[in-house]
């Protein structure tokens, strides 16, 4: 995690520097697709982070957040909702929208293929398991419960291209991965059977568990399995658009914008503190 740190620090120094660098006429790229609006990419099934509404609007921290960043910009703002996780990291890699927004974990793999800006929240991953469960509990290690799991035969269901997945792959070698298209579906592949357990951050395991439970398909095991920042995700080289986003969190931080965004849903304990 300290490594991690680091690295945005350091990325976030270069940033300011290659901004200086654009003033003087050394960086030659647009700094937003279209220049009338910030293109912002979402995966618009994460309540309460990124979601739909009832008539189909873009609405959550996500977007609170986005409009801060527009604000600030003079632009307007322009959500993309895609429905694959992974499909909404390539455009932002690739530079087909100008940043993405969806609880995506800051890792050193992703650093290397995009920017990322500042941390802005806490998370980790946890275990859902089936109600009435014998394997795992929350007596239990972090330790104790990957030994429990890490063991051919297990199946976890991951929502694929998530850092739940990569948990899987980094920590549960022998263990069967099984990927799925969200945290929904996850939980329904435990419902009819097809998995034994599944991981995902504790936001979302808790929003899941607050419905699993009264129908008796899934408990949250409250121990924290990593320790994991969200950031969001831009173009490689994009320091102009990068130095500006950072701008933005910096204000909101100071001035209390971003502890009521996220004390609005009672989130408030996430908010990464430097």
């Amino acid at each position: 995690m300290r490594t991690i740190r680091n690295l945005i620090i350091t990325l976030t120094l270069i940033a300011s520097l290659s901004f200086a660098l654009v003033g003087c006429g050394l960086n030659n790229e647009r700094m937003l697709v279209d220049e009338n609006r910030l293109t912002v990419g979402v995966f618009a099934a994460i309540p309460p982070f990124i979601y739909l509404d009832a008539g189909g609007n873009v609405v959550g921290i996500e977007a609170e957040i986005a409009a801060e960043f527009a604000s600030d910009l003079g632009v307007e703002v322009y959500f993309r909702n895609f429905t694959d996780f992974g499909a909404m990291l390539l455009a932002a890699q690739n530079g087909t929208i100008d940043v993405a927004m969806s609880t995506i974990t800051v890792r050193l793999a992703r650093l290397r293929q995009m920017n990322f800006t500042n941390p802005y929240f806490n998370a980790g991953m946890q275990v859902g398991a089936p109600i009435g469960c014998t394997v795992i509990n929350e007596s239990m290690t972090r330790e104790q419960i990957i030994a429990a799991l890490n063991v051919p035969g297990t199946r976890i269901g991951v929502h694929t291209n998530t850092t739940a997945q990569f948990f899987v792959e980094d920590y549960l070698p022998n263990a069967t991965m099984v990927p799925f298209t969200n945290d929904v579906t996850t939980l329904e592949g435990m419902r009819s059977g097809n998995i034994d357990f599944m991981i995902a951050d504790n936001v979302n395991l808790d929003r899941l568990n607050r419905v699993a439970t009264t129908q008796g398909v899934m408990q949250q095991i409250d121990v924290r399995l990593s320790y994991d920042q969200f950031g969001y995700a831009l173009r490689k080289g994009n320091y102009e658009l990068l130095f500006a986003l950072n701008t933005t969190l910096a204000r909101i931080s100071q001035d209390g914008t971003l502890r009521n965004i996220f004390e609005s849903r009672d989130l408030l304990g996430g908010i990464y503190v430097a």
